[in-house]
């Protein structure tokens, strides 16, 4: 991918080509394309690290259904403007008393139940020089709003 940060406002868009003098884009994790003449662009944003969304970093997330907000971690990357967020056990277990579809399996294993078995990936993430084990919520779909 090739990222570029605008300088104002630090959104992040992800670019798509250059043709007729001008250049093409989306915002990152979606949405409608965007243009504006090459010169303003260059002049506009600068390009950031491919890897920009591979350090998590302590978040706070709310999942629109729902008041409560729950603690977790995030890269920053969006799908469709929404968070991905990923959490501790501890965490998860509290979505599970406020979502119906979501339990814990046999073997221990996060799992939602809404007609299809999805199970929740355990991963190990670093923050600060510090491991964590945590529960992906990342590919869910679901409408997370950082906080």
């Amino acid at each position: 991918m090739n990222y570029y940060k605008h300088k104002e406002s630090e959104s992040i868009v992800e670019f798509d080509r250059t043709q007729n003098g001008r250049v093409y884009f989306f915002q990152q994790g979606g949405g409608f394309e965007c243009s504006v003449k090459r010169e303003k662009f260059e002049k506009e944003f600068i390009k950031v690290d491919d890897d920009i969304f591979t350090k998590y970093k302590p978040a706070t997330f709310q999942i629109d259904a729902y008041e409560e907000t729950f603690k977790g971690y995030t890269t920053g990357e969006k799908w469709n403007g929404w968070g991905k967020p990923v959490f501790e056990s501890y965490v998860a277990d509290e979505i599970i008393c406020i979502n119906p579809d979501m339990g814990i399996d046999h073997m221990g294993y996060f799992i939602i139940d809404d007609g299809k078995k999805t199970y929740l990936e355990r991963m190990t993430i670093w923050v600060d020089g510090k491991e964590i084990k945590v529960i992906s919520f990342e590919h869910l779909g679901w409408t997370w709003s950082e906080k």
